[in-house]
């Protein structure tokens, strides 16, 4: 299969080819509605490289790919179980951490195992996010991310908690988080 290969910069670029060579510069929606069928590979070759098929492409043309894939406001109180997962996603908890790392406004988040016996068929993995107005867009890029790496028990839930509740209290007092902002001091040295 033949993919046109798009690189985030002129350095990442450079990684891949040591010798000057021509190349085009454009912001990615023009490139998006250059290219038309042509499926991409983002940064060929490098540690985050990335195939976008024609479903990824067209959900970027038309903004659907930012938006949750479901939604679900429990309006009742629900009886779940939660537990450590038996199988640990490492290449999902990998790219999260460094995707928080990014983002100011996570403070941790947990891998759980989780089962909603009225929603579920089988138990599946739930990123519990304590942060400060977490966004939809987050979420958005959180599922791009969760769809490029294997996942031993899909499908990946998000949510976000508060300690002051319940939910949040447990998941917070129970469970070690995978990624917690580190604390940045101010001090004469």
């Amino acid at each position: 299969k033949i993919y046109l290969a798009v690189f985030t910069s002129a350095e990442q670029l450079s990684r891949i080819i040591n010798k000057e060579t021509n190349y085009y510069t454009f912001k990615f929606d023009d490139l998006l509605n250059i290219i038309g069928n042509t499926e991409i590979v983002i940064n060929p070759y490098l540690e985050y490289g990335k195939i976008l098929n024609q479903n990824e492409i067209n959900g970027m043309r038309d903004g659907s790919i930012w938006k949750p894939q479901k939604t679900m406001i429990m309006e009742k109180d629900t009886h779940v179980m939660v537990g450590k997962p038996q199988n640990t996603p490492q290449q999902l908890i990998d790219a999260l951490r460094k995707y928080f790392q990014t983002q100011e406004i996570v403070d941790s988040a947990y891998n759980v195992h989780y089962y909603n016996p009225e929603t579920d068929e089988k138990p599946h993995t739930l990123i519990c996010i304590e942060g400060k107005k977490i966004q939809e867009t987050m979420a958005s890029e959180i599922g791009i991310i969760c769809s490029n790496v294997e996942v031993p028990n899909p499908p990946v839930d998000v949510i976000v908690i508060n300690k002051k509740d319940d939910f949040g209290a447990y998941i917070c007092r129970t469970f070690k988080p995978f990624y917690s902002k580190r604390k940045k001091f101010l001090g004469l040295f």
